[in-house]
């Protein structure tokens, strides 16, 4: 019998159960939502990350622990050189069009799971029916906890498609280093990565915005101007990074709204310019001297 079949799940068991099986605190995390809502003085709720039986999530987190929901599915689960691989299949689609609140918080976690290097588990879930392309997936009821450790061996996040290989694998690079990044470290880096992953479709809107205001891209830092399709010809084109002009490591804990006037538009080197030594300095203070202004 192979591994795949040995994943098989024949029992019907709770999530919360399951969770608590894999180590996760359920009284405390819970908790501690509950208690941070009575000190804004907000009703107590569930928490909408909080394990629900109804096993309506895709992954939880909790401190270094990470627990993501697996289809046993031929679609989703793979044997591959001797080694199970739980692929994204129709979920790519989901995490892609952001539209689902699951989706985001999965790929939020998957994110974190690559750039703190952390090792996850499982819960197996047994679908209705299997092998059906393009139809949503019900769960059939059973479930286990796997203890094996699985590694998120590859993750896009601009297709949402990812593989998380049973065993412990090298992990991928994690996605391209942010100046702003430097600024945090432990706990508060994975939540800044996840915030990253959340804001990826406010920059893709600011950087449409500006060029329709403005006909192409160009650093907005004075004196500068870089425009990378002028530079490098086709390969540069609607390429730009993109600066959040509020420093985010001053910003509260539990997060801030964005709005698009808060993001600039600016080259690599003006952006590395402005977050040195861990600062986050307004646009005026890095006008180059001397720059070859190419607007």
């Amino acid at each position: 019998m192979s591994d795949f079949d040995d994943l098989k799940p024949k029992d019907r068991e709770n999530i919360d159960f399951l969770l608590e099986k894999s180590g996760f605190d359920m009284a405390g995390w819970v908790q501690k939502k509950v208690d941070e809502q009575l000190r804004i003085g907000v009703s107590p709720r569930q928490p909408k990350w909080a394990p629900r039986s109804d096993g309506s999530h895709w992954a939880w987190k909790q401190g270094d622990k990470i627990v993501l929901s697996v289809w046993h599915d031929p679609l989703h689960l793979i044997e591959r050189d001797g080694k199970v691989v739980a692929t994204s299949a129709d979920r790519a689609r989901d995490i892609r069009e952001g539209k689902n609140q699951k989706a985001l918080e999965f790929a939020e976690i998957i994110a974190a799971a690559v750039e703190e290097k952390l090792y996850i588990q499982t819960i197996v879930l047994l679908p209705k029916k299997t092998g059906n392309p393009g139809k949503k997936m019900e769960s059939s009821g059973k479930r286990e906890f796997d203890s094996a450790p699985w590694t998120v061996t590859a993750f896009n996040g601009e297709t949402g498609e990812y593989e998380v290989t049973r065993g412990k694998h090298p992990f991928p690079d994690p996605m391209p280093i942010d100046p702003e990044l430097r600024a945090f470290e432990g706990e508060k880096r994975g939540r800044f990565v996840s915030g990253r992953y959340r804001e990826r479709r406010l920059r893709e809107q600011k950087v449409k915005k500006f060029k329709q205001d403005h006909g192409r891209l160009f650093c907005e830092v004075p004196d500068c101007g870089f425009d990378f399709e002028l530079a490098y010809g086709e390969i540069g084109r609607d390429f730009a990074e993109v600066h959040h002009l509020n420093q985010l490591s001053k910003a509260p804990e539990n997060g801030t709204g964005t709005a698009l006037d808060q993001f600039a538009v600016v080259c690599a080197n003006c952006h590395r310019m402005i977050h040195r030594g861990g600062e986050c300095r307004a646009l005026k203070e890095v006008s180059p001297k001397g720059a070859r202004n190419v607007q």
